[in-house]
């Protein structure tokens, strides 16, 4: 508050040359605010509102609007409704916020329009949604791009068409993992994001895979999973050579940079090692982690295949395998 009032109020004063009738009218409407509200804190919000509109160039139909709009809220409204929509103005001039929380804010980069329609509302187009901590640090951000999408003030749900979702924040190439979104709603009130269907594309398959992703604006969810997460639909794809000499039949999902094989509906997940193309060891899974440096089940069913036909089953083990020595540990579950 201290830097607006010291530093930002002056140096827009100075560049906007505010003429005597402007400034008069500014004036009238902090004292309007305050005469019907008594609330100092709303005629700052109101006054800073205009200082970031300009100071941010916001196209002066959409200044204009919102004019008429706190003018509205202003006159017609209780003091609680008023403060209300005069923060959220204040941090949507400033940060081009469409909601905020005590720990995060959802902003778009892109055209907007009001839409009064079914109420206030803001129609956005080909722009970018960004979830953001307050700490700024922008390594845990949920990036939405190329997006179009409606606000609703009263609901703060946004309603959104088309996008994309990388997982840089996982280390992987943009270029090369992404999900591009249909439609999607987000409560804004949240820290997290929600896609019924995706279309993800990964190396790891020649076409893109269809399912549904989550993301949160940390890097780790409560329950564990890492961030950008997608499950597919499918739960029998299959990759020749995960890793060398590993073929990979189940369902798929991407967790941060890892990739998690998962067993859907009762099916499991099977791994194939082969020795000299031939199947060696098979392992059945509901949840296996891959790695460059290891691969993990920690409940599995494991069947070694003998040259002859025969084979060997272990029906409850821990399964360990780094590729790097080629070493495969099994550990049976402790009984008693």
């Amino acid at each position: 508050m201290g830097k607006n009032v010291n530093v930002v109020l002056p140096e827009w004063i100075n560049a906007t040359a505010l003429n005597e009738s402007a400034f008069t009218k500014l004036v009238d409407a902090c004292n309007s605010i305050q005469k019907k509200h008594e609330d100092y804190q709303a005629t700052y919000y109101f006054l800073f509102s205009m200082v970031y509109q300009a100071k941010n160039k916001f196209p002066s139909e959409f200044k204009s609007e919102w004019i008429g709009l706190e003018r509205t809220y202003r006159e017609e409204e209780e003091s609680e409704a008023y403060l209300d929509f005069i923060f959220f103005s204040y941090k949507l001039f400033r940060y081009r916020a469409l909601h905020e929380t005590e720990i995060g804010r959802w902003i778009y980069k892109g055209d907007m329009a009001w839409n009064t329609s079914k109420g206030i509302g803001i129609q956005c187009n080909a722009g970018q949604l960004i979830g953001q901590l307050l700490d700024e640090t922008g390594g845990d951000s949920i990036y939405i791009y190329e997006t179009d999408g409606y606000f609703d003030y009263k609901t703060k749900k946004f309603v959104g068409k088309g996008g994309t979702i990388t997982w840089e924040k996982a280390g992987l190439k943009k270029d090369e993992t992404f999900a591009q979104l249909f439609g999607y709603k987000v409560d804004l009130r949240k820290m997290d994001f929600r896609a019924d269907t995706v279309q993800l594309t990964t190396p790891y398959f020649k076409t893109p895979v269809l399912g549904s992703m989550k993301d949160r604006m940390e890097e780790v969810e409560e329950q564990g999973g890492k961030m950008p997460y997608f499950t597919s639909f499918d739960s029998r794809l299959r990759i020749q050579n995960l890793l060398p000499d590993i073929d990979f039949d189940g369902g798929f999902s991407l967790q941060g940079s890892d990739f998690v094989g998962i067993g859907v509906n009762g099916v499991p997940a099977l791994l194939q090692f082969n020795y000299q193309n031939k199947p060696l060891f098979e392992i059945s899974t509901a949840l296996v982690n891959v790695q460059n440096e290891l691969i993990l089940s920690r409940n599995c069913k494991v069947k070694m295949k003998y040259p002859n036909g025969d084979s060997l089953i272990h029906s409850q083990c821990m399964m360990q395998f780094k590729p790097e020595d080629g070493m495969l540990l099994l550990f049976a579950e402790k009984k008693g």
